[in-house]
């Protein structure tokens, strides 16, 4: 009875840190694009468009360069995010910038188990608004 009660605790043990890999890795992708889309919009204010006040657009070719430059390549744990993996969305009318990015975290005990996911699909979304001269609603 001790031998399959030390079983069922390894093999649970086993699934909370496959889990908590993937949480983190989770975490680190939010982390990362919200990152990069409070740098996108930061980045792409032009000189000339700091002189709109309120009007103020983002510049979309330079958002996705930082966008790019930021996510591209960037490791977190085993995930490596590849350009094909992050999508950047700037809408003028809203004067926002979003950014979708994903990755597959690596499990840790779970490849051991015939038939298992040896890996996790994550993604993270996040959105920046441009704002100029104080807060707006």
């Amino acid at each position: 009875m001790v031998p399959a009660g030390l079983l069922v605790l390894i093999a649970l043990a086993a699934i909370s840190v496959d889990s908590a890999v993937a949480y983190l890795g989770q975490r680190e992708l939010n982390n990362a694009a919200d990152a990069a889309v409070n740098d996108a919009v930061t980045v792409s204010l032009t000189a000339e468009q700091l002189q709109l006040g309120p009007d103020a657009k983002p510049d979309a070719a330079r958002a996705v360069r930082v966008v790019h430059a930021a996510l591209d390549g960037a490791t977190f744990g085993s995930m490596i995010i590849r350009p094909e993996d992050v999508e950047v969305r700037v809408d003028n009318a809203a004067a926002s910038v979003s950014v979708m990015v994903e990755g597959d975290v690596d499990y840790i005990f779970s490849p051991a188990i015939p038939g298992a996911r040896s890996s996790q699909h994550i993604r993270a979304q996040s959105e920046a608004r441009l704002v100029v001269g104080g807060i707006q609603p």
